[in-house]
C-alpha cells in the first residue's frame, strides 16, 4: 500500500505504485503549477510513502 502525503498529511492511498505515482503527480501539478494558481509557484510538499515509511514517520498525520 502506498500513501500520498501532502505537507505532512495523508490525502490518499493506492494499492499499486503506478496509481499512486499518477495521483501524486496530478496533485502536485494542481497545487504547485503556476498555470493553475494565478501565476504563483506553489510550495506544497507532495510525497509517496510506503506503509512501512508511514508507520516509522513521526511528522506525518495518517487519516483513518
Amino acid at each position: 500500500m502506498y500513501y500520498i502525503v501532502i505537507d505532512g498529511v495523508q490525502h490518499g492511498f493506492s494499492f499499486q505504485w503506478e496509481e499512486a505515482l499518477i495521483e501524486a503527480a496530478q496533485m502536485d501539478f494542481q497545487l504547485n503549477s503556476p498555470e493553475l494558481n494565478d501565476g504563483i509557484q506553489g510550495t506544497h510538499d507532495v510525497q509517496i510513502m510506503s506503509f512501512q515509511e508511514m508507520m516509522e514517520a513521526d511528522d506525518v498525520v495518517m487519516v483513518i
